[in-house]
């Protein structure tokens, strides 16, 4: 009778392990605009953007985060989400890094506001 007990609790042990994963970071970043706005330009805005970008890693390895290429990926689609809209202004992004039996899993956030830049003369009042 001690053995089944025994062997129920082992079970129910390995059952909780293999469904429940583990937050390994986040990270909060903000920022004023994702890319170089000209000086000489007029900068529009044209609405709010919220982009959730996720992905994995191979086994065992760490993935990688805040690279230039994630930041490019990320900004690209939050760009897309509104048409003629060159850039992101006053950003919030936040990145969840996940792991689950040396799995990981990426979930990338970002909430701004699009806008677009003209280039030529800035109006002066």
């Amino acid at each position: 009778m001690n053995s089944r007990r025994i062997s129920q609790a082992l079970s129910i042990l390995v059952s909780t392990l293999l469904t429940t994963g583990c937050t390994v970071g986040q990270f909060h970043r903000l920022g004023p605009q994702s890319h170089f706005s000209f000086p000489n330009s007029n900068v529009k805005d044209l609405g709010p953007v919220n982009v959730k970008l996720t992905g994995t890693s191979s086994l065992w390895i760490f993935p990688s985060f805040m690279t230039s290429e994630v930041d490019q990926k990320v900004f690209n689609a939050a760009i897309s989400e509104v048409d003629g809209a060159d850039l992101v202004l006053d950003y919030a992004r936040t990145t969840i890094i996940k792991e689950f039996l040396g799995i990981y899993w990426t979930e990338e956030y970002l909430e701004g506001t699009a806008a677009r830049m003209e280039v030529g003369q800035q109006h002066l009042r």
